[in-house]
């Protein structure tokens, strides 16, 4: 068994590194799991642990996909947190919503749920998950920063996606790119 999910590999700009690390400053008498910047990617799938015998299968399902989308550009959408207001347990970089995307992504996931891969009920909302929260001492300072973010105004190209397989380590999760897919370039 391998524990694979479908993403697209960000690689970040300065600007993002910089709001990580003054959230570790600001955040540092909580107990934040920060993700690796060389760790940030985009989920569309996650698959869980998969069998062997289905990869395969689900590689010639990708390659079939992947050339029926066009290339396209995220622009990010700033910070937020997932969960309760007064208790998240994710910090995130959204990006703006993109028809491409939003397209890709449920197309993946209704082709998947074909193979036998059980559907994600909650909405696909594209983010980099930033760190993890396991106890939050500051609570109001954390809201009084993501207020005063303006938007930032970056933009990726985006050309491909990857199967990934995640590797769970005492130190941290390590990811193997399995197999990437190139979008169709537009014209």
């Amino acid at each position: 068994m391998q524990r694979l999910f479908i993403g697209i590999k960000i690689t970040c700009p300065e600007s993002i590194i910089n709001l990580q690390e003054q959230l570790q400053h600001l955040l540092q008498r909580s107990t934040i799991k920060w993700v690796e910047p060389d760790n940030f990617h985009l989920t569309m799938k996650f698959l869980g642990d998969v069998e062997s015998h289905i990869i395969t299968p689900l590689i010639q399902v990708l390659e079939h996909l992947a050339p029926k989308f066009n290339q396209f550009v995220l622009q990010s959408d700033g910070l937020g947190t997932f969960g309760k207001s007064n208790n998240p347990h994710i910090i995130w970089y959204g990006f703006k919503e993109n028809p491409i995307l939003s397209f890709l992504q449920a197309t993946i996931e209704k082709t998947l749920h074909q193979l036998g891969f059980e559907s994600d009920e909650k909405k696909f909302s594209p983010h980099l998950t930033l760190g993890r929260i396991k106890f939050l001492v500051e609570r109001k300072e954390l809201a009084l920063f993501l207020q005063k973010q303006d938007h930032i105004p970056d933009h990726y190209q985006i050309q491909n996606f990857q199967l990934v397989e995640s590797i769970l380590k005492k130190e941290g999760p390590v990811y193997k790119t399995i197999k990437s897919f190139q979008l169709n370039k537009n014209n």
